[in-house]
């Protein structure tokens, strides 16, 4: 069986690593999705009962959307995370 593994500096990665860090932050970005679901589903039943004339609670409309704002960003940095190389830090070349 090969081995696989990147070479930074003097820091080597190996493939396993690579594979379980996508797995982990993808997992990370999946339960954000399913939790976001959730949440816009309570907001969905909240808009309803607005629309009906019924009051809202406006401290639970605002749980609601600063919690479905975590859920973007851990589905943002999950998606991205799962695109690195853990421990790899890229740099750009200076210009000149």
């Amino acid at each position: 069986m090969n081995k696989f593994s990147f070479s930074h500096g003097s820091m080597e990665v190996k493939h396993i690593d690579i594979v379980k860090n996508r797995t982990e932050q993808l997992n990370a970005s999946f339960k954000a999705i399913a939790e976001a679901r959730t949440i816009l589903s309570r907001l969905e039943a909240m808009t309803g009962e607005i629309a009906e004339g019924k009051g809202a609670d406006i401290s639970a409309i605002a749980a609601s959307t600063s919690g479905l704002r975590n859920c973007t960003d851990r589905i943002l940095a999950g998606m991205v995370e799962a695109q690195t190389i853990p421990g790899v830090y890229l740099v750009p070349a200076s210009e000149g």
